[in-house]
Protein backbone atom coordinates (compact mmCIF):
# COMPACT_ATOMS: atom_id res chain seq x y z
CA UNK A 1 0.00 0.00 0.00
CA UNK A 2 0.80 3.65 -0.50
CA UNK A 3 -0.08 6.33 1.24
CA UNK A 4 0.59 9.98 -0.02
CA UNK A 5 0.54 12.62 2.81
CA UNK A 6 0.11 16.72 1.42
CA UNK A 7 1.95 19.81 2.53
CA UNK A 8 0.33 21.31 4.90
CA UNK A 9 0.86 19.58 8.19
CA UNK A 10 4.67 19.92 7.70
CA UNK A 11 4.71 24.03 6.65
CA UNK A 12 5.48 24.91 9.94
CA UNK A 13 9.21 24.98 11.92
CA UNK A 14 7.27 23.32 14.45
CA UNK A 15 3.95 22.29 15.40
CA UNK A 16 1.87 19.56 17.45
CA UNK A 17 0.58 18.39 13.98
CA UNK A 18 3.98 18.04 12.73
CA UNK A 19 4.94 16.05 15.56
CA UNK A 20 2.28 13.17 15.07
CA UNK A 21 2.59 13.20 11.53
CA UNK A 22 6.49 12.27 11.73
CA UNK A 23 5.38 9.91 14.94
CA UNK A 24 3.27 8.05 13.13
CA UNK A 25 5.22 8.02 9.68
CA UNK A 26 7.98 6.92 11.21
CA UNK A 27 6.45 4.40 12.86
CA UNK A 28 4.77 2.99 10.46
CA UNK A 29 4.55 -1.01 9.63
CA UNK A 30 6.85 -2.35 6.64
CA UNK A 31 4.30 -2.93 4.72
CA UNK A 32 2.99 0.89 4.35
CA UNK A 33 5.02 2.53 1.72
CA UNK A 34 4.37 6.92 2.07
CA UNK A 35 5.31 9.92 0.20
CA UNK A 36 5.16 13.44 1.46
CA UNK A 37 3.85 15.56 -1.14
CA UNK A 38 6.75 18.67 -0.34
CA UNK A 39 9.69 20.52 -1.51
CA UNK A 40 10.58 22.93 0.86
CA UNK A 41 10.24 23.32 4.70
CA UNK A 42 12.86 24.12 8.00
CA UNK A 43 10.39 21.71 10.31
CA UNK A 44 12.31 20.59 12.78
CA UNK A 45 10.41 17.16 13.31
CA UNK A 46 11.19 15.76 9.61
CA UNK A 47 14.85 17.29 10.41
CA UNK A 48 15.25 15.08 13.11
CA UNK A 49 13.66 11.91 12.47
CA UNK A 50 15.22 12.11 8.76
CA UNK A 51 11.83 11.15 7.16
CA UNK A 52 12.69 13.31 4.00
CA UNK A 53 16.11 13.23 2.07
CA UNK A 54 17.27 16.42 0.05
CA UNK A 55 14.40 18.59 1.35
CA UNK A 56 14.89 22.14 0.41
CA UNK A 57 14.82 24.94 3.07
CA UNK A 58 12.35 27.88 2.56
CA UNK A 59 14.19 30.64 0.69
CA UNK A 60 11.78 33.24 -0.19
CA UNK A 61 9.94 34.18 3.83
CA UNK A 62 7.77 36.44 5.39
CA UNK A 63 11.10 38.19 6.97
CA UNK A 64 13.11 38.11 3.27
CA UNK A 65 11.10 38.64 0.16
CA UNK A 66 12.18 42.43 0.04
CA UNK A 67 15.02 43.19 2.16
CA UNK A 68 13.58 45.97 4.00
CA UNK A 69 10.71 46.01 6.51
CA UNK A 70 7.59 48.24 6.50
CA UNK A 71 4.56 48.15 8.93
CA UNK A 72 2.11 45.26 7.67
CA UNK A 73 5.07 43.29 5.47
CA UNK A 74 4.01 40.29 6.74
CA UNK A 75 -0.08 40.79 5.71
CA UNK A 76 1.45 41.78 2.21
CA UNK A 77 3.24 39.01 1.87
CA UNK A 78 0.18 36.92 2.92
CA UNK A 79 -1.58 38.44 -0.03
CA UNK A 80 0.58 38.21 -2.17
CA UNK A 81 1.00 33.94 -2.20
CA UNK A 82 -2.73 33.98 -1.73
CA UNK A 83 -4.03 35.78 -4.28
CA UNK A 84 -0.77 35.41 -6.93
CA UNK A 85 -0.50 31.54 -7.20
CA UNK A 86 3.08 31.58 -9.00
CA UNK A 87 4.11 33.80 -6.40
CA UNK A 88 7.31 31.80 -5.34
CA UNK A 89 6.38 31.03 -1.37
CA UNK A 90 7.24 27.83 -0.19
CA UNK A 91 2.85 27.70 0.59
CA UNK A 92 2.92 28.01 -3.16
CA UNK A 93 5.26 25.80 -4.05
CA UNK A 94 4.22 22.94 -1.87
CA UNK A 95 0.82 23.53 -3.09
CA UNK A 96 1.41 22.85 -6.42
CA UNK A 97 3.28 19.92 -6.26
CA UNK A 98 1.10 18.64 -3.64
CA UNK A 99 -1.85 18.90 -6.51
CA UNK A 100 0.82 17.07 -9.25
CA UNK A 101 1.50 14.43 -6.97
CA UNK A 102 -2.12 14.23 -6.29
CA UNK A 103 -3.42 14.31 -10.07
CA UNK A 104 -0.54 11.08 -10.76
CA UNK A 105 -2.66 9.00 -8.84
CA UNK A 106 0.27 7.14 -8.12
CA UNK A 107 -1.06 6.33 -4.46
CA UNK A 108 -3.83 3.96 -2.98
CA UNK A 109 -4.88 6.58 -0.43
CA UNK A 110 -4.32 10.34 0.54
CA UNK A 111 -3.92 11.49 3.59
CA UNK A 112 -4.95 15.39 4.09
CA UNK A 113 -2.88 16.30 7.02
CA UNK A 114 -4.83 19.49 7.76
CA UNK A 115 -7.82 20.83 6.75
CA UNK A 116 -8.13 22.46 3.56
CA UNK A 117 -9.89 21.92 0.17
CA UNK A 118 -7.51 22.27 -2.40
CA UNK A 119 -7.13 19.21 -2.97
CA UNK A 120 -10.93 18.31 -4.12
CA UNK A 121 -10.93 18.93 -7.17
CA UNK A 122 -8.20 16.60 -7.92
CA UNK A 123 -8.56 13.40 -5.70
CA UNK A 124 -11.20 11.85 -8.30
CA UNK A 125 -12.44 8.52 -6.58
CA UNK A 126 -9.05 7.55 -5.01
CA UNK A 127 -9.88 7.46 -0.66
CA UNK A 128 -9.49 9.98 1.87
CA UNK A 129 -8.12 10.56 5.52
CA UNK A 130 -7.62 13.63 7.86
CA UNK A 131 -7.09 13.57 11.39
CA UNK A 132 -9.13 15.92 13.73
CA UNK A 133 -6.79 17.24 16.37
CA UNK A 134 -9.60 19.24 18.07
CA UNK A 135 -12.70 21.03 17.83
CA UNK A 136 -11.50 24.49 19.27
CA UNK A 137 -12.59 26.87 16.36
CA UNK A 138 -16.05 25.19 16.21
CA UNK A 139 -16.08 25.39 19.73
CA UNK A 140 -14.89 28.71 20.49
CA UNK A 141 -16.13 30.70 17.26
CA UNK A 142 -12.85 31.49 15.33
CA UNK A 143 -11.88 31.03 12.09
CA UNK A 144 -14.67 30.82 10.16
CA UNK A 145 -12.60 30.00 7.09
CA UNK A 146 -11.36 26.56 9.16
CA UNK A 147 -14.46 26.24 10.39
CA UNK A 148 -16.06 25.35 6.74
CA UNK A 149 -13.03 23.62 5.35
CA UNK A 150 -13.45 21.48 8.14
CA UNK A 151 -16.99 20.49 7.98
CA UNK A 152 -17.04 20.10 3.98
CA UNK A 153 -13.76 17.15 4.76
CA UNK A 154 -15.85 15.87 7.04
CA UNK A 155 -19.03 15.54 4.57
CA UNK A 156 -16.29 14.15 1.66
CA UNK A 157 -13.73 12.02 3.49
CA UNK A 158 -13.86 8.69 3.24
CA UNK A 159 -12.89 8.13 7.14
CA UNK A 160 -11.83 10.53 9.68
CA UNK A 161 -9.11 9.59 12.90
CA UNK A 162 -10.03 11.51 16.04
CA UNK A 163 -7.02 11.58 18.30
CA UNK A 164 -9.25 11.55 21.37
CA UNK A 165 -13.32 10.45 22.12
CA UNK A 166 -13.98 13.63 23.52
CA UNK A 167 -12.82 14.97 19.85
CA UNK A 168 -14.59 12.48 18.50
CA UNK A 169 -17.70 13.08 20.14
CA UNK A 170 -17.39 16.84 19.79
CA UNK A 171 -17.65 16.72 15.89
CA UNK A 172 -19.92 13.96 15.66
CA UNK A 173 -22.36 16.37 17.98
CA UNK A 174 -21.30 19.50 15.54
CA UNK A 175 -21.41 18.30 12.40
CA UNK A 176 -23.69 15.45 12.14
CA UNK A 177 -20.74 12.97 11.38
CA UNK A 178 -21.76 8.88 11.59
CA UNK A 179 -19.67 7.46 14.75
CA UNK A 180 -18.93 4.56 11.88
CA UNK A 181 -16.84 7.25 10.11
CA UNK A 182 -14.41 8.01 13.27
CA UNK A 183 -12.26 6.00 14.72
CA UNK A 184 -10.57 7.13 17.65
CA UNK A 185 -6.56 7.40 17.91
CA UNK A 186 -4.29 8.26 20.88
CA UNK A 187 -0.96 10.17 20.41
CA UNK A 188 2.08 8.07 21.98
CA UNK A 189 4.11 9.59 24.53
CA UNK A 190 7.18 11.81 24.13
CA UNK A 191 10.54 9.83 24.14
CA UNK A 192 12.11 10.50 27.62
CA UNK A 193 15.56 12.26 26.90
CA UNK A 194 18.56 12.95 29.19
CA UNK A 195 19.09 16.22 30.95
CA UNK A 196 20.99 17.90 33.79
CA UNK A 197 18.92 17.35 36.82
CA UNK A 198 20.30 20.31 38.96
CA UNK A 199 17.42 22.75 39.56
CA UNK A 200 17.34 25.66 36.77
CA UNK A 201 14.93 27.20 39.50
CA UNK A 202 15.95 26.91 43.68
CA UNK A 203 12.74 27.42 45.14
CA UNK A 204 9.42 25.18 44.98
CA UNK A 205 7.05 25.89 41.96
CA UNK A 206 4.18 25.18 39.92
CA UNK A 207 4.60 24.76 35.77
CA UNK A 208 2.66 25.87 33.23
CA UNK A 209 3.08 25.10 29.36
CA UNK A 210 2.44 26.35 26.42
CA UNK A 211 0.37 29.21 25.28
CA UNK A 212 -1.91 31.19 27.50
CA UNK A 213 -4.46 33.02 25.25
CA UNK A 214 -8.04 32.95 25.31
CA UNK A 215 -9.42 29.18 26.45
CA UNK A 216 -5.82 28.00 27.62
CA UNK A 217 -7.51 29.58 31.33
CA UNK A 218 -4.30 31.53 32.14
CA UNK A 219 -5.90 34.80 33.75
CA UNK A 220 -7.62 32.69 36.24
CA UNK A 221 -5.16 31.01 36.96
CA UNK A 222 -3.01 33.56 37.89
CA UNK A 223 -5.81 34.84 40.03
CA UNK A 224 -6.08 31.27 41.85
CA UNK A 225 -2.43 31.05 42.05
CA UNK A 226 -1.93 34.97 44.21
CA UNK A 227 -4.79 33.47 46.98
CA UNK A 228 -2.63 30.29 47.37
CA UNK A 229 0.79 32.34 47.87
CA UNK A 230 -0.98 34.49 50.51
CA UNK A 231 -0.40 31.38 52.83
CA UNK A 232 2.30 29.64 51.18
CA UNK A 233 5.02 32.52 49.69
CA UNK A 234 7.58 30.39 49.06
CA UNK A 235 6.08 28.93 45.54
CA UNK A 236 7.15 30.59 42.18
CA UNK A 237 4.78 30.16 39.23
CA UNK A 238 7.01 29.36 35.98
CA UNK A 239 5.57 29.80 32.67
CA UNK A 240 7.79 28.19 29.54
CA UNK A 241 6.49 29.91 25.94
CA UNK A 242 6.26 33.43 24.79
CA UNK A 243 6.73 36.50 26.61
CA UNK A 244 3.59 38.08 29.24
CA UNK A 245 1.48 40.13 26.77
CA UNK A 246 0.54 43.77 28.11
CA UNK A 247 -2.44 42.26 29.69
CA UNK A 248 -1.01 39.54 31.48
CA UNK A 249 1.80 41.76 32.97
CA UNK A 250 -0.55 44.13 33.73
CA UNK A 251 -2.48 41.77 35.69
CA UNK A 252 0.44 40.03 37.22
CA UNK A 253 1.41 43.44 38.42
CA UNK A 254 -2.05 43.94 39.94
CA UNK A 255 -2.29 40.74 41.50
CA UNK A 256 1.22 41.84 43.01
CA UNK A 257 2.90 38.56 41.21
CA UNK A 258 5.69 39.91 39.88
CA UNK A 259 8.55 38.84 42.18
CA UNK A 260 6.28 34.87 41.94
CA UNK A 261 5.50 34.29 38.16
CA UNK A 262 9.07 34.11 35.95
CA UNK A 263 8.24 33.62 32.12
CA UNK A 264 11.19 31.10 29.96
CA UNK A 265 12.08 30.18 26.69
CA UNK A 266 13.74 26.56 27.11
CA UNK A 267 15.45 23.93 25.22
CA UNK A 268 13.65 20.56 25.17
CA UNK A 269 16.39 19.60 27.59
CA UNK A 270 15.69 22.75 30.10
CA UNK A 271 11.53 21.85 29.79
CA UNK A 272 12.59 18.30 31.01
CA UNK A 273 14.44 19.95 33.99
CA UNK A 274 11.34 21.80 35.04
CA UNK A 275 9.14 19.08 34.78
CA UNK A 276 10.98 16.73 36.68
CA UNK A 277 12.00 19.39 38.95
CA UNK A 278 8.70 20.94 39.71
CA UNK A 279 6.36 20.62 42.68
CA UNK A 280 3.63 20.31 40.06
CA UNK A 281 2.12 20.72 36.45
CA UNK A 282 -0.73 22.40 36.22
CA UNK A 283 -3.21 22.22 33.07
CA UNK A 284 -6.08 25.09 33.55
CA UNK A 285 -7.00 24.93 29.59
CA UNK A 286 -10.80 25.21 29.07
CA UNK A 287 -10.62 22.91 26.18
CA UNK A 288 -7.91 20.68 24.42
CA UNK A 289 -8.15 17.68 21.28
CA UNK A 290 -5.75 15.79 23.50
CA UNK A 291 -3.15 17.45 25.72
CA UNK A 292 0.36 16.09 25.07
CA UNK A 293 1.71 18.30 28.22
CA UNK A 294 -0.14 15.41 30.44
CA UNK A 295 2.24 12.70 28.89
CA UNK A 296 5.04 14.91 29.07
CA UNK A 297 4.69 15.71 32.95
CA UNK A 298 3.66 11.75 33.27
CA UNK A 299 7.66 11.55 31.36
CA UNK A 300 9.48 13.13 34.21
CA UNK A 301 7.76 12.32 37.02
CA UNK A 302 5.81 15.18 38.00
CA UNK A 303 2.48 15.27 39.80
CA UNK A 304 -0.43 16.89 37.88
CA UNK A 305 -3.79 19.17 38.34
CA UNK A 306 -5.83 19.17 35.43
CA UNK A 307 -8.81 21.39 34.81
CA UNK A 308 -11.72 18.84 34.75
CA UNK A 309 -12.66 19.85 31.35
CA UNK A 310 -12.70 18.28 27.79
CA UNK A 311 -10.56 15.13 27.17
CA UNK A 312 -8.32 15.18 30.26
CA UNK A 313 -9.97 12.65 32.81
CA UNK A 314 -10.02 10.50 29.43
CA UNK A 315 -6.42 10.76 28.77
CA UNK A 316 -5.24 10.80 32.50
CA UNK A 317 -7.87 8.66 34.21
CA UNK A 318 -6.84 8.48 38.07
CA UNK A 319 -3.59 10.00 37.35
CA UNK A 320 -3.90 13.53 38.51
CA UNK A 321 -5.36 15.90 40.74
CA UNK A 322 -8.73 17.54 39.31
CA UNK A 323 -10.32 20.74 39.64
CA UNK A 324 -12.84 22.86 38.25
CA UNK A 325 -12.00 26.21 36.75
CA UNK A 326 -13.18 28.64 34.73
CA UNK A 327 -13.01 32.69 34.23
CA UNK A 328 -14.40 33.84 37.40
CA UNK A 329 -15.18 30.68 39.84
CA UNK A 330 -12.53 28.34 40.40
CA UNK A 331 -11.41 25.67 42.97
CA UNK A 332 -7.72 25.45 42.17
CA UNK A 333 -6.39 27.29 45.13
CA UNK A 334 -8.11 24.51 47.53
CA UNK A 335 -6.71 22.25 44.99
CA UNK A 336 -2.79 23.34 45.75
CA UNK A 337 -3.86 23.63 49.10
CA UNK A 338 -4.55 19.48 49.16
CA UNK A 339 -1.43 18.45 47.42
CA UNK A 340 0.42 21.06 49.62
CA UNK A 341 -0.57 18.81 52.57
CA UNK A 342 0.01 15.76 50.71
CA UNK A 343 2.02 13.02 52.47
CA UNK A 344 5.77 12.05 50.75
CA UNK A 345 3.41 8.59 50.13
CA UNK A 346 0.82 10.20 49.33
CA UNK A 347 2.61 12.22 46.68
CA UNK A 348 4.70 9.25 45.11
CA UNK A 349 1.49 7.15 44.41
CA UNK A 350 0.24 9.81 42.42
CA UNK A 351 3.84 9.78 40.38
CA UNK A 352 3.40 6.34 40.31
CA UNK A 353 -0.16 6.30 38.84
CA UNK A 354 0.93 8.70 36.09
CA UNK A 355 3.69 6.46 35.04
CA UNK A 356 1.52 3.30 34.62
CA UNK A 357 -1.21 5.76 32.81
CA UNK A 358 1.53 6.22 30.68
CA UNK A 359 2.69 3.02 29.26
CA UNK A 360 -1.11 3.35 27.65
CA UNK A 361 0.44 5.68 24.83
CA UNK A 362 3.11 4.68 22.55
CA UNK A 363 3.52 5.89 19.01
CA UNK A 364 4.32 2.29 17.23
CA UNK A 365 0.79 1.52 18.69
CA UNK A 366 -0.63 5.48 17.09
CA UNK A 367 1.06 4.10 14.15
CA UNK A 368 -0.51 0.19 13.92
CA UNK A 369 -3.62 1.69 14.89
CA UNK A 370 -3.43 4.00 11.86
CA UNK A 371 -2.33 1.56 9.24
CA UNK A 372 -5.18 -0.66 10.06
CA UNK A 373 -7.76 2.33 9.12
CA UNK A 374 -5.63 2.45 6.14
CA UNK A 375 -6.42 -1.27 5.50
CA UNK A 376 -9.50 -1.06 6.53
CA UNK A 377 -10.43 1.79 3.65
CA UNK A 378 -9.09 -0.81 1.09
Amino acid sequence: MKVLYDYIGFAPRISGVSRYLCEIISNMPNDINYEIALKQSDNLYLQDMKIIDNIDIPQLTSDNYIPFNFPLKKKVYGALQRFLPTFPSPNNINRQYSIEKIKSGNFDLFHHTRFNEYFLPYIGKKPFVFTIHDMNHEIFNYRKVDQHAKKILSEKATHIIAISQNTKEDLMRIYGVPDKKVTVIHHGGPKKIDFNKEKIIKSPYLLYVGKRNGYKNFIQTLKDFSEFIKKYSQFKFVCTGGAFSKEETQIINELKLKDYVIQMFVTEAELANLYHNAWAFVYPSLYEGFGLPILEAYTYQCPILLNKKSCFPEIAGDAAIYFDSQPNTSNLTQKLIELYHYSETQRLQLIEKGTEQLKQYNWKKTAQQTANVYQKIL
